[in-house]
């Protein structure tokens, strides 16, 4: 029975790492409360890809090395935080791994092409918020289908870990060629931004930034080097597109366009912009409406505060208000875990893609934009991660498990 209870923590744990784009120290949490429900002591050394899990059942002592991939399955991660509950509470062992089983043999909840509908609500819903024009909306339509195709294409294969290359230089071609024209109006990467910002790390940032904030220094730190990685290879993306173009790193410059969409349709953009973020990941649609109001109220607090004080204001305001409220509204069992209730709300933030303008402006040799938007940049990605942390804090039941 020890044995049994053992393994079945082990692959509890595994599950959690592959969907701990929020933290670490949120894993080493869970593991340690469940091992507690079946009679184990259970310590952990989490990084981002791998954790080191000590089981103690008083008898014997074992140690696992476990390794996997962070992802984004928000479904996998909503079965998890019922099972993660029921064992606590004391659902049988028998019980649990059959549940257990049963999530990690499930195939994904939405069909392929249903979950290309959803990249492109994801990124053209998005768009209005970065560029308010219908030139940017109907051109993101067309490039979010694109991309829709491609992260269809690779994700569960072995070409996955190229997506954000491949992608955006798929994405650069086609904005400097076919989307030539609407490219000067808006500036190019403006306008392949929302269609790459389905592969821009800026959850893995945030989560990196706040594991760093509290004291998990090795596990912040090899997520900060991965996020970063991935994130050079969109700028690679996009230079060697505007190599292959002919167009030239000249052709990577920001242009301020004034915005013709109203400030309701933007807001109102954030529904559909949920339905695709549920069907991109793997969300439930029973979820859409909690998750969307979540998002359009960080939208807004955001914009309000903004205006002001300015954006750094307006990032901590939203952001912790948005990491309150998830933290309460995750309490419940009938709730969809934190990370789900406060991944739309992060995604409005545009963590990321200060980073992804700052430097193909300085590379297209427009150094103060290039600049101004990296400094921004340095600034945005810990405030929204020390916002999101201090609401998770200031709602918190309880001392957070810290390193001593």
């Amino acid at each position: 029975m020890k044995d049994d209870a053992r393994a079945l923590l082990t692959d509890v744990a595994r599950l959690l790492l592959a969907g701990s784009a929020e933290g670490v120290f949120v894993v080493r949490e869970s593991v340690r409360r469940v091992g507690a429900a079946h009679g184990l002591d259970a310590d952990l050394l989490v990084l981002p890809d791998q954790l080191i899990l000590r089981i103690d059942d008083g008898t014997t002592s074992t140690v696992d090395v476990i390794e996997t991939m962070p992802g984004l399955s928000l479904r996998r991660l909503e079965q998890a935080k019922q099972l993660v509950t029921e064992m606590h509470a004391g659902l049988s062992l028998a019980e649990a791994r059959r549940r257990l089983d049963t999530i990690l043999a499930a195939p994904p909840l939405y069909p392929w092409w249903l979950r290309i509908v959803g990249v492109v609500l994801f990124t053209a819903c998005f768009a209005p918020s970065l560029v308010p024009t219908w030139t940017e909306l109907l051109t993101t339509v067309a490039l979010g289908a694109v991309m829709g195709v491609l992260f269809v294409a690779f994700t569960g294969r072995r070409w996955e870990p190229l997506l954000p290359l491949i992608g955006s230089f798929v994405v650069g071609c086609l904005t400097l060629t076919v989307f030539a024209e609407a490219a000067y109006a808006t500036g190019p990467v403006m306008l392949m931004l929302p269609a790459l910002f389905i592969v821009i790390p800026g959850d893995y940032l945030s989560a990196a930034s706040a594991e760093l904030a509290v004291g998990r220094i090795s596990a912040g730190a090899t997520r900060l080097v991965w996020a970063s990685f991935i994130l050079v290879q969109i700028i690679i993306g996009v230079e060697l597109a505007a190599q292959a173009t002919g167009a030239g790193r000249q052709a990577l410059f920001e242009a301020s366009q004034p915005g013709t969409l109203p400030f309701w349709f933007i807001v109102l953009a954030w529904i559909p912009f949920t339905v695709g973020l549920a069907l991109t990941f793997n969300a439930s649609l029973r979820n859409v409406p909690i998750m969307a109001a979540l998002t359009m109220g960080t939208y807004l607090l955001y914009a309000g505060f903004a205006k002001l004080g300015g954006e750094l204001v307006g990032t901590l305001v939203a952001g912790a208000a948005l990491g309150a409220a998830a933290t309460l509204l995750a309490r419940s069992p009938a709730l969809p875990p934190r990370l789900e209730l406060v991944v739309g709300g992060f995604f409005t933030l545009t963590v990321g893609s200060l980073g992804l303008r700052g430097v193909t402006a300085l590379i297209g040799g427009h150094p103060i934009v290039g600049a101004q938007d990296l400094f921004s940049f340095l600034l945005i990605v810990p405030t929204v991660a020390l916002a999101l942390l201090a609401g998770f804090l200031l709602v918190r039941q309880g001392a957070l498990d810290l390193p001593r």
